[in-house]
């Protein structure tokens, strides 16, 4: 990370601000303004898995460049980029690229996922082992939500299908604990020192994040 930004300019955002990678845990995106840039970054990479001895599987990388030419916006017109001496995967339109837990198109940017799916698949998981309640309620607060949040945050989830997921959470609860289904829903979301179960809704979290971000960045 260090060589990377010491050696590429990467994407410039206003007069003072580049940015030549971004880095979560083992997920690593180089940026460049050009081709002969955007190699560069590639290049400081693969020099760095040379040196800890890694061989990466090019297949599994994903590479894009936008350019403008005459007042048009061109993708991937250009040579496949090189990792490792190896040609990468060139990205197209259509295309769905996973990235911390949102799909990227190369020419639509993020796309909304199925965190409904997702959700249905989890909860049928965790139903169906021998926890207990109180295990299962755990889950589900601690590795479950969290896990929707960031999807469900940059995924472009509109309120319905947030709703969706908050009542799919709560007839799974229901389903946990024995519960009658016209129990109120305010037992869920209330705290526990309340009575209630904390479990987060997402319905009102995922705005209420939006919009401080959006406050943040004025």
């Amino acid at each position: 990370m260090y060589t990377l930004e010491k050696e590429v300019v990467g994407v410039q955002f206003g007069a003072d601000l580049s940015i030549p990678s971004i880095a979560y845990s083992n997920d690593l995106v180089v940026m460049g303004k050009t081709y002969l840039e955007l190699q560069k970054g590639i290049n400081v990479l693969s020099v760095y898995l040379d040196c800890v001895g890694l061989m990466a599987n090019p297949v599994k990388y994903h590479s894009l460049l936008l350019t403008v030419q005459k007042e048009k916006v061109l993708l991937n017109n250009c040579p496949p980029r090189v990792l490792q001496g190896e040609p990468m995967h060139v990205a197209e339109t259509g295309d769905q690229i996973k990235y911390l837990g949102v799909f990227l198109d190369p020419w639509i940017g993020i796309t909304a996922d199925n965190p409904i799916g997702q959700l249905n698949l989890l909860l049928e998981k965790v139903g169906a082992t021998h926890l207990k309640q109180t295990q299962k309620l755990y889950m589900l607060k601690q590795y479950i939500i969290p896990r929707l949040v960031y999807c469900c945050d940059y995924g472009d989830i509109k309120s319905t299908k947030l709703q969706e997921i908050d009542r799919l959470i709560r007839v799974a609860v229901k389903r946990w604990l024995h519960l009658e289904n016209h129990v109120t829903d305010g037992l869920f979301y209330a705290h526990w020192q309340d009575g209630g179960l904390n479990i987060t809704k997402l319905s009102k979290l995922i705005p209420r994040i939006q919009f401080k971000r959006c406050l943040a960045s004025v």
